[in-house]
Parts: C-alpha cells; structure tokens; sequence
C-alpha cells in the first residue's frame, strides 16, 4: 500500500495508512477519554499546573481552561470515536 498525505483540489486532505495503523489511531480517542476519565496520574503531562508557585493563579487558570472530560475539550474528543471510514 502506498503511505501519505495528499492535499485535493477542494483543499481537504487524504490521509493513506495501512489498516492496522488506522486501528491504532481510531483506539486512541477511547483509551485517552478513559485515562481522563479514571483520572490517570501519567496524564499530568497533558495538564501541567500553569503557575506551578502560585495556587491561586493556578486554581483560576484550571477554572478558565478545563483539563478534566466533561470539559469542552472532551466533548470535542468524542467526536473522534468515529473515524473516517476509508475511501477508494
């Protein structure tokens, strides 16, 4: 099978990966909705405090912005659950 990323004529994009990269990509979305979910601590990465010395700048920030599902940002992450089915 031929790889890559090819830009069409209506400027969106056709990504060509073998089926079982495409399955690792569409198990992501889930495996990361239930690691925010269950409240992982490895994901502490993918949340960092903003202002590490200042707990209540830090405790505004995290208000204004999220960080756990139910937030925007994980509402967004659930329309992931559905990739693109592949074309021909």
């Amino acid at each position: 099978m031929r790889r890559g990323i090819d830009r069409r004529r209506d400027g969106s994009y056709r990504v060509r990966l073998p089926a079982d990269e495409r399955d690792v990509l569409a198990a992501l979305p889930a495996q990361l909705r239930e690691a925010l979910q269950a409240g992982e601590p490895t994901l502490y990465r993918l949340f960092p405090p903003a202002f590490v010395e200042d707990d209540i700048a830090n405790a505004e920030y995290a208000r204004l912005v999220g960080g756990r599902c139910g937030t925007a940002s994980c509402a967004r992450s659930r329309n992931w659950s559905e990739p693109p089915t592949p074309s021909r």
